[in-house]
C-alpha cells in the first residue's frame, strides 16, 4: 500500500464468510456502529468496487471490501447559494470557496459544491470545469445535462476565457508559456519543456506581473511583498497553473505542495483565485479577493 493509501486510512479486506457488512467491519476492524453510519453516508465504503450504503447488506466470501477509514472532511459554515455570481438559464457561475472540493471525491461523496449546492438550490447541478480544492473563485456549473455537453464542447474549442490572479514571491515576465504535463493520477503534477507521448500541452497566458505588499487572499493576509500575475487559461489541465508557475520558478505562495512559501497553517487555501470567466459573449468578473 503506497504512502496515499496510508495517510486516509484505506484498508484493503477479502471476505471470509459470509455475514452483514456492519458485524464484519465490527469484527475485523473494532469499528463502532456510529462510525460505520459515518463513512457509509460519506461513500467511503466499497464492495467489490461499488459504493454501498447498507450497514445490513449481506457480504459474502471472496467479496472485496475497501474502506476509508479516515476519510478526507471538508465544511463550508455560508450558504454556496449566496456565492452565485450569475443564474442563466442553463448554467450558474458561483465563487468557489478555497478548501471545498468541486465535486465527489472518493473518499467523500458528500461535502463538495455540486452536492451542497444541488441541495440547497433544489436542482441538480453537473460539473462543466474544475478548480483545485485550495483556489478560490468562478465555477462554472450547468443545469442539465444537455447544457452540460453545449459548455463543454465549447471548453474544447476554447470558446469560454478563464482569467485568474496569482501571488507568488518572484516576478515573472508576461508572455505565453508552454509546458508539457506527464500523464498520472497523482499531485502534484509534473511539467517540462519536452513533449513526449505520454503528456499533454499546457498553455498559459501571463497578461500582467505587478508589485503588491499586505495583501490577503482566500481569507489569509499576507503581510510580505509578492508580485501579483494575471493569467489567461488556454488549457485546462489539472493543476496547471500550479505546476507551471513553479516549474518556472515562481511557485504560488501558500502552495506547499509546489514549493511555494507558507504562510498559513492551512494546505486547502493558497492564493490562487479564478477572478474572471467569458462565456457566450458576457463577462462575470470579482471584485473582492
Amino acid at each position: 500500500m503506497g504512502s496515499r493509501g496510508t495517510e486516509y486510512g484505506v484498508v484493503h479486506l477479502i471476505v471470509e464468510k459470509s455475514s452483514r457488512l456492519q458485524d464484519y467491519l465490527i469484527e475485523k476492524k473494532q469499528l463502532t456502529t456510529s462510525v460505520i453510519e459515518k463513512l457509509l453516508w460519506l461513500g467511503s465504503i466499497y464492495l467489490n468496487e461499488s459504493r454501498v450504503s447498507d450497514k445490513n447488506f449481506q457480504i459474502n466470501a471472496g467479496d472485496r471490501l475497501r474502506v476509508h477509514t479516515e476519510p478526507r472532511r471538508f465544511s463550508f459554515d455560508s450558504s454556496l447559494g449566496g456565492r452565485v455570481e450569475k443564474d442563466a438559464a442553463g448554467y450558474l457561475i458561483i465563487d468557489k470557496p478555497s478548501g471545498l472540493p468541486v465535486h465527489a471525491l472518493t473518499d467523500n461523496m458528500r461535502e463538495n459544491v455540486i452536492e451542497l449546492l444541488s441541495q440547497e438550490l433544489g436542482i441538480q447541478l453537473f460539473v462543466t470545469h474544475r478548480i483545485d480544492i485550495e483556489t478560490s473563485g468562478l465555477l462554472l456549473l450547468a443545469k442539465t445535462k444537455e447544457e452540460q455537453a453545449r459548455i463543454n464542447s465549447l471548453i474544447r474549442a476554447g470558446k469560454v476565457q478563464r482569467f485568474y490572479h496569482a501571488w507568488v514571491s518572484q516576478e515573472i515576465k508576461p508572455g505565453r508559456y508552454n509546458h508539457y504535463m506527464i500523464r498520472s493520477p497523482k499531485a502534484p503534477k509534473s511539467v517540462s519543456l519536452e513533449p513526449g507521448v505520454d503528456r499533454d500541452i499546457c498553455v498559459m497566458n501571463v497578461k500582467s506581473c505587478e508589485r503588491v505588499l499586505n495583501f490577503n487572499v482566500n481569507g489569509i493576509d499576507f503581510n510580505a511583498p509578492a508580485f501579483k500575475v494575471g493569467i489567461e487559461l488556454e488549457t485546462g489541465r489539472t493543476q496547471q497553473i500550479r505546476a507551471q508557475l513553479s516549474e518556472l520558478g515562481c511557485p504560488i505562495i501558500n502552495d506547499v505542495a509546489y514549493g511555494g512559501v507558507a504562510v498559513d497553517g492551512s494546505v486547502r487555501a493558497i492564493s490562487l483565485r479564478a477572478f474572471a470567466l467569458e462565456l457566450d459573449g458576457s463577462r462575470v468578473e470579482l471584485t473582492k479577493f
